[in-house]
């Protein structure tokens, strides 16, 4: 907004009868926008300041514009057309790029005499990495194989002779004490 150029052609006009100065925050509401075309440019302030002798604009600057933004449009709707073959594609390439850092901060160590720190250095990320590929490990592939036989084998037992044990805590505690 320039400066000195007040709602830039928009007549406002207020229900409550106050005058401008008598505005308040909560008279706002009262407010309405009377005759306001943005479209055309009616107003002799709207140009002011704007050179008249302008050369038109340049075309190859449309072209691009055009060019980029059907670019982007298709780049999307590939995206939401395959947002699982992308998704994987990026946790391919993620795994890809730790692995890549891990062995080349596994060779450096290794080839610089540099001393496994198994709490800080390179140690601590191989501990890291075999807590992640274990973890990763038990829920992609053994849950997802054997996880209901290891539920009906081991866990249901497991759970009924641990309640079987907690109802007979007291006893317990005092044969431990």
């Amino acid at each position: 907004m320039e400066r000195g150029i007040d709602n830039a052609g928009a007549d406002i006009e207020m229900d409550s009868g106050l005058d401008k100065k008598s505005i308040r925050i909560e008279d706002l509401s009262t407010l309405a926008v009377k005759d306001m075309d943005l479209s055309s440019k009616s107003d002799s302030n709207s140009n002011v300041g704007d050179n008249d002798d302008e050369e038109p604009g340049d075309q190859s600057c449309e072209v691009i514009g055009n060019a980029l933004e059907k670019f982007w449009k298709t780049l999307g709707d590939f995206f939401t057309e395959r947002s699982a073959v992308v998704r994987g594609v990026i946790y391919i390439i993620l795994a890809v790029l730790y692995n890549s850092y891990f062995i080349a901060s596994v060779y450096y160590s290794i080839h610089n005499g540099i001393p496994m720190d198994w709490c800080d250095g390179v140690g601590f990320l191989i501990v890291l990495t075999g807590l992640i590929y274990l973890g990763l490990f038990y829920f992609q592939v053994v849950k997802k194989f054997w996880g209901k036989a290891i539920t009906r084998a081991v866990l249901k037992p497991f759970g009924k002779a641990f309640d079987k044990a907690w109802k007979y805590r007291s006893v317990l505690l005092l044969l431990i004490l």
